[in-house]
Protein backbone atom coordinates (compact mmCIF):
# COMPACT_ATOMS: atom_id res chain seq x y z
CA UNK A 1 0.00 0.00 0.00
CA UNK A 2 1.16 3.46 -0.69
CA UNK A 3 2.07 5.75 2.44
CA UNK A 4 0.07 8.05 2.83
CA UNK A 5 0.87 11.69 2.85
CA UNK A 6 1.38 13.55 6.54
CA UNK A 7 1.80 17.45 6.63
CA UNK A 8 3.51 18.53 9.56
CA UNK A 9 2.45 21.84 11.57
CA UNK A 10 2.75 22.97 14.97
CA UNK A 11 0.41 23.21 17.55
CA UNK A 12 -1.22 21.84 20.64
CA UNK A 13 -2.56 24.83 22.70
CA UNK A 14 -6.09 24.04 21.00
CA UNK A 15 -7.67 22.97 24.25
CA UNK A 16 -9.43 25.77 26.44
CA UNK A 17 -11.81 24.89 29.02
CA UNK A 18 -14.63 27.11 29.61
CA UNK A 19 -15.61 27.61 33.30
CA UNK A 20 -17.91 30.49 33.15
CA UNK A 21 -20.95 28.78 31.17
CA UNK A 22 -24.24 27.97 32.16
CA UNK A 23 -25.54 24.77 31.18
CA UNK A 24 -28.53 23.02 30.68
CA UNK A 25 -28.82 19.96 32.84
CA UNK A 26 -29.47 16.94 31.33
CA UNK A 27 -33.27 16.44 31.88
CA UNK A 28 -33.74 20.01 30.62
CA UNK A 29 -31.86 19.36 27.26
CA UNK A 30 -33.81 15.93 26.68
CA UNK A 31 -36.48 18.20 27.11
CA UNK A 32 -35.55 20.58 24.24
CA UNK A 33 -34.72 17.50 22.30
CA UNK A 34 -38.11 15.94 22.40
CA UNK A 35 -39.79 19.61 21.56
CA UNK A 36 -37.20 19.21 18.35
CA UNK A 37 -38.27 16.23 17.75
CA UNK A 38 -42.13 16.56 17.27
CA UNK A 39 -41.53 19.81 15.63
CA UNK A 40 -39.92 17.80 12.62
CA UNK A 41 -42.31 14.68 13.11
CA UNK A 42 -45.55 16.01 14.78
CA UNK A 43 -47.34 12.47 14.71
CA UNK A 44 -44.63 11.00 16.84
CA UNK A 45 -45.23 9.35 19.96
CA UNK A 46 -41.93 10.41 22.39
CA UNK A 47 -41.23 9.09 25.29
CA UNK A 48 -38.49 10.08 27.79
CA UNK A 49 -37.07 6.40 28.91
CA UNK A 50 -34.32 8.53 30.95
CA UNK A 51 -31.96 11.53 31.45
CA UNK A 52 -30.40 11.53 27.44
CA UNK A 53 -32.69 8.77 26.42
CA UNK A 54 -35.39 8.67 24.11
CA UNK A 55 -38.00 6.25 22.73
CA UNK A 56 -39.34 7.66 19.48
CA UNK A 57 -42.04 5.68 17.47
CA UNK A 58 -43.18 6.70 14.30
CA UNK A 59 -46.35 6.77 12.11
CA UNK A 60 -44.99 3.73 10.64
CA UNK A 61 -45.54 2.24 14.12
CA UNK A 62 -40.96 2.70 12.72
CA UNK A 63 -39.17 2.59 16.29
CA UNK A 64 -36.14 4.71 17.41
CA UNK A 65 -33.81 4.88 20.29
CA UNK A 66 -32.18 8.07 20.57
CA UNK A 67 -28.89 8.25 23.23
CA UNK A 68 -28.36 11.97 23.83
CA UNK A 69 -24.74 11.49 25.61
CA UNK A 70 -22.90 13.03 22.37
CA UNK A 71 -25.35 15.44 21.96
CA UNK A 72 -24.84 17.11 25.33
CA UNK A 73 -21.14 17.01 24.87
CA UNK A 74 -21.42 18.43 21.48
CA UNK A 75 -23.67 21.66 23.42
CA UNK A 76 -21.71 21.79 26.10
CA UNK A 77 -18.77 22.47 24.23
CA UNK A 78 -20.78 25.22 21.83
CA UNK A 79 -23.92 25.99 23.94
CA UNK A 80 -24.79 28.95 21.95
CA UNK A 81 -25.14 26.68 19.13
CA UNK A 82 -28.10 24.81 20.42
CA UNK A 83 -31.06 25.34 18.19
CA UNK A 84 -29.20 24.50 14.72
CA UNK A 85 -27.11 21.14 17.03
CA UNK A 86 -30.69 20.26 18.29
CA UNK A 87 -32.39 20.19 14.49
CA UNK A 88 -29.26 18.04 13.66
CA UNK A 89 -29.25 15.60 15.80
CA UNK A 90 -33.40 14.98 15.41
CA UNK A 91 -33.22 14.95 11.80
CA UNK A 92 -30.39 12.44 11.95
CA UNK A 93 -31.93 10.08 14.11
CA UNK A 94 -35.25 10.59 11.92
CA UNK A 95 -33.11 9.37 8.52
CA UNK A 96 -32.16 6.00 10.43
CA UNK A 97 -35.98 4.96 9.35
CA UNK A 98 -34.88 5.50 5.52
CA UNK A 99 -31.57 4.17 6.01
CA UNK A 100 -32.50 0.51 6.95
CA UNK A 101 -34.71 0.07 3.80
CA UNK A 102 -32.41 1.30 1.97
CA UNK A 103 -29.55 -0.67 -0.65
CA UNK A 104 -26.13 0.45 0.16
CA UNK A 105 -23.25 -0.48 -1.72
CA UNK A 106 -19.83 -1.69 -1.02
CA UNK A 107 -17.99 1.77 -1.80
CA UNK A 108 -20.03 3.17 1.15
CA UNK A 109 -18.37 0.94 3.88
CA UNK A 110 -16.39 2.42 6.49
CA UNK A 111 -14.36 0.82 9.20
CA UNK A 112 -15.25 2.86 12.55
CA UNK A 113 -13.55 2.28 15.95
CA UNK A 114 -14.83 2.44 19.08
CA UNK A 115 -14.86 0.66 22.46
CA UNK A 116 -15.92 -2.89 23.79
CA UNK A 117 -19.40 -0.50 25.79
CA UNK A 118 -20.44 0.81 22.99
CA UNK A 119 -19.99 -2.01 21.05
CA UNK A 120 -22.69 -3.91 23.61
CA UNK A 121 -25.40 -0.85 23.55
CA UNK A 122 -25.76 -0.72 19.46
CA UNK A 123 -25.99 -4.63 19.46
CA UNK A 124 -28.55 -4.41 22.18
CA UNK A 125 -30.70 -2.12 19.84
CA UNK A 126 -30.05 -3.43 16.72
CA UNK A 127 -31.20 -7.03 18.36
CA UNK A 128 -34.81 -5.74 18.84
CA UNK A 129 -34.85 -4.68 15.09
CA UNK A 130 -34.46 -8.59 14.25
CA UNK A 131 -31.50 -7.25 11.99
CA UNK A 132 -28.99 -9.42 13.68
CA UNK A 133 -25.95 -7.70 15.46
CA UNK A 134 -23.62 -5.32 14.13
CA UNK A 135 -20.63 -6.39 12.34
CA UNK A 136 -17.41 -6.12 14.18
CA UNK A 137 -14.08 -7.64 14.76
CA UNK A 138 -11.93 -7.40 17.85
CA UNK A 139 -8.55 -5.13 18.43
CA UNK A 140 -7.58 -6.22 21.45
CA UNK A 141 -9.14 -6.18 25.03
CA UNK A 142 -10.26 -2.42 24.96
CA UNK A 143 -10.98 -1.46 20.86
CA UNK A 144 -13.22 -3.20 18.29
CA UNK A 145 -13.98 -2.10 14.36
CA UNK A 146 -17.12 -1.72 13.54
CA UNK A 147 -17.96 -1.50 10.16
CA UNK A 148 -21.14 1.31 8.74
CA UNK A 149 -22.64 2.82 5.45
CA UNK A 150 -21.55 6.19 5.25
CA UNK A 151 -24.34 8.29 3.44
CA UNK A 152 -24.94 12.04 3.15
CA UNK A 153 -27.70 11.81 5.80
CA UNK A 154 -25.85 10.01 8.75
CA UNK A 155 -24.17 6.54 9.45
CA UNK A 156 -25.71 3.60 9.42
CA UNK A 157 -23.64 0.05 11.00
CA UNK A 158 -24.07 -2.76 8.87
CA UNK A 159 -25.67 -5.68 10.42
CA UNK A 160 -25.11 -10.08 9.65
CA UNK A 161 -27.84 -9.43 7.54
CA UNK A 162 -26.48 -6.79 5.03
CA UNK A 163 -23.66 -9.06 4.42
CA UNK A 164 -25.79 -11.23 2.31
CA UNK A 165 -27.33 -8.77 0.87
CA UNK A 166 -24.39 -6.71 -0.53
CA UNK A 167 -22.66 -10.18 -1.18
CA UNK A 168 -19.74 -9.16 1.18
CA UNK A 169 -17.49 -11.75 3.01
CA UNK A 170 -16.71 -10.46 6.58
CA UNK A 171 -12.78 -11.27 5.75
CA UNK A 172 -13.33 -8.67 3.22
CA UNK A 173 -14.14 -6.13 5.33
CA UNK A 174 -11.14 -4.42 6.70
CA UNK A 175 -9.66 -3.92 3.33
CA UNK A 176 -12.60 -2.89 1.23
CA UNK A 177 -13.56 -0.15 4.05
CA UNK A 178 -9.61 0.96 4.73
CA UNK A 179 -9.26 1.13 0.82
CA UNK A 180 -13.22 3.31 0.78
CA UNK A 181 -11.43 5.44 3.68
CA UNK A 182 -8.16 6.40 2.02
CA UNK A 183 -10.20 7.15 -1.18
CA UNK A 184 -12.63 9.69 0.75
CA UNK A 185 -9.45 10.98 2.63
CA UNK A 186 -6.07 10.28 0.79
CA UNK A 187 -4.25 12.77 2.54
CA UNK A 188 -3.78 13.53 6.23
CA UNK A 189 -2.34 16.41 8.11
CA UNK A 190 -0.18 16.29 11.68
CA UNK A 191 0.16 18.80 14.03
CA UNK A 192 2.80 19.25 16.54
CA UNK A 193 6.39 17.26 16.68
CA UNK A 194 6.35 13.72 15.23
CA UNK A 195 9.68 12.99 17.57
CA UNK A 196 7.26 13.83 20.51
CA UNK A 197 4.12 15.21 20.94
CA UNK A 198 2.07 15.24 17.87
CA UNK A 199 -2.14 15.14 16.58
CA UNK A 200 -3.72 13.25 13.44
CA UNK A 201 -6.27 15.35 11.54
CA UNK A 202 -8.41 13.96 8.88
CA UNK A 203 -12.38 15.10 8.58
CA UNK A 204 -13.70 14.89 12.07
CA UNK A 205 -15.16 11.94 12.29
CA UNK A 206 -12.51 9.20 11.07
CA UNK A 207 -9.13 10.54 13.05
CA UNK A 208 -9.39 7.27 15.29
CA UNK A 209 -10.03 4.88 12.36
CA UNK A 210 -6.22 5.49 11.09
CA UNK A 211 -4.81 3.75 13.66
CA UNK A 212 -5.82 0.63 11.41
CA UNK A 213 -3.40 1.69 8.77
CA UNK A 214 -0.11 -0.42 9.62
CA UNK A 215 1.98 1.99 7.28
CA UNK A 216 1.26 5.16 9.02
CA UNK A 217 2.83 3.23 12.37
CA UNK A 218 6.31 3.02 11.97
CA UNK A 219 9.49 4.77 13.62
CA UNK A 220 10.45 6.26 10.41
CA UNK A 221 7.28 8.40 10.50
CA UNK A 222 7.39 8.56 14.25
CA UNK A 223 10.89 9.07 16.33
CA UNK A 224 9.39 8.90 19.72
CA UNK A 225 11.49 7.99 22.65
CA UNK A 226 10.52 3.95 23.13
CA UNK A 227 7.24 2.62 21.28
CA UNK A 228 5.12 4.19 19.34
CA UNK A 229 2.07 5.69 21.70
CA UNK A 230 -1.36 6.97 20.69
CA UNK A 231 -4.64 8.01 22.90
CA UNK A 232 -7.99 8.34 21.19
CA UNK A 233 -9.97 10.04 23.64
CA UNK A 234 -12.62 10.29 21.15
CA UNK A 235 -13.56 9.93 17.41
CA UNK A 236 -11.59 13.20 16.01
CA UNK A 237 -8.80 13.16 18.38
CA UNK A 238 -5.07 10.92 18.17
CA UNK A 239 -2.60 11.88 20.07
CA UNK A 240 1.12 10.46 19.56
CA UNK A 241 3.55 10.32 21.69
CA UNK A 242 6.52 7.68 22.90
CA UNK A 243 6.42 5.19 25.70
CA UNK A 244 9.25 6.74 26.92
CA UNK A 245 8.62 10.31 26.22
CA UNK A 246 7.42 11.34 30.24
CA UNK A 247 7.54 15.03 29.50
CA UNK A 248 5.06 14.48 26.52
CA UNK A 249 3.22 11.72 28.35
CA UNK A 250 2.48 13.97 31.13
CA UNK A 251 0.88 16.32 28.75
CA UNK A 252 -1.61 14.36 26.85
CA UNK A 253 -3.39 13.18 30.88
CA UNK A 254 -3.18 16.83 31.25
CA UNK A 255 -5.31 16.96 27.85
CA UNK A 256 -7.76 14.11 28.64
CA UNK A 257 -8.36 15.05 32.05
CA UNK A 258 -8.79 18.57 31.75
CA UNK A 259 -11.33 20.06 33.64
CA UNK A 260 -13.87 21.86 31.67
CA UNK A 261 -13.25 19.44 28.52
CA UNK A 262 -16.46 17.92 26.93
CA UNK A 263 -15.86 14.96 24.72
CA UNK A 264 -18.25 13.60 22.46
CA UNK A 265 -18.12 10.38 20.55
CA UNK A 266 -15.78 9.00 23.23
CA UNK A 267 -14.00 6.02 22.71
CA UNK A 268 -11.22 5.30 25.33
CA UNK A 269 -8.97 7.38 28.20
CA UNK A 270 -6.01 4.71 28.06
CA UNK A 271 -3.12 4.51 25.77
CA UNK A 272 -2.07 2.38 23.52
CA UNK A 273 1.25 1.25 22.78
CA UNK A 274 2.50 0.09 19.08
CA UNK A 275 4.42 -3.78 19.30
CA UNK A 276 4.82 -6.18 16.54
CA UNK A 277 2.46 -4.32 14.07
CA UNK A 278 -0.87 -4.52 17.06
CA UNK A 279 -1.99 -2.00 19.69
CA UNK A 280 -1.73 -3.41 23.02
CA UNK A 281 -2.64 -1.39 25.76
CA UNK A 282 -0.73 1.01 27.30
CA UNK A 283 0.27 0.85 30.99
CA UNK A 284 2.82 3.73 31.86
Amino acid sequence: MKKIAMISLFILGWISPTFAETFLDRKEFTNRYVAAVAKIAPNAKIEVVKELEVNITLENDNKLNAILDNAYADYKSNPGNIDNLLATYAESILHTKDLVNVRHGKEQIFPVVKDKQYIQQVDEMLEKSGKGGIVYEKINDVLYVLYAFDTPKALRFMTESDLSEINVNKNELRELSKTNLKNSIPNLKLEGDPSSLAMLIADGTYEASFILFDDIWTKEQFPVKGDIVVYIPTRDLVLITGSEDEVSLAKIHNIIYAQGNQWSHTISEVGFVRVNNSWHIFQP
